[in-house]
């Protein structure tokens, strides 16, 4: 295929994954922290202190990656993560806390010419019985 527009936008969790690198097993769905159901989204379970990882092959195919960020159903009340993600290894964006009660969590990273995209998320506090995050986002 020579022409991708076609194609687009694709899910990131229909990105073609090169390595993985999580403590619980990464799902496709989930329910977010205010109940609402989340298809076809990455949903991370970090431990304490272990950070999740995927890294995605996007071999210059696209332009931007966009969507929402927010917490998953459950969790302690104190449960916090925190999402960075990499551009052929240079450090692009950064959450900071999405809390069990942070709103959904907007963003857009231009990934123009970007071979590899990391995403990384960590427990920024106990958050292991049942926290974690969930990424619904698209690339086009």
């Amino acid at each position: 295929v020579e022409n991708y527009s076609q194609c687009l936008p694709i899910r990131l969790v229909d990105c073609y994954i090169v390595q993985e690198h999580t403590h619980m097993d990464w799902k496709r769905n989930g329910i977010d922290s205010f109940g609402k159901k989340r298809e076809d989204s990455l949903v991370l379970h970090p431990g304490l202190d272990n950070t999740d990882s995927i890294v995605y092959n996007l071999s210059g195919k696209f332009a931007n990656f966009s969507g929402e960020m927010i917490h998953v159903e459950g969790g302690f009340y104190d449960s916090s993560v925190e999402v960075k993600i990499y551009l052929d290894d240079e450090l692009v964006y950064s959450s900071g806390d999405i809390a069990l009660t942070t709103q959904a969590q907007a963003f857009s990273i231009d990934i123009s010419g970007c071979t590899l995209m990391r995403v990384e998320c960590s427990s920024t506090s106990y958050c292991m019985w049942g926290g974690g995050i969930i990424i619904d986002a698209t690339l086009s």
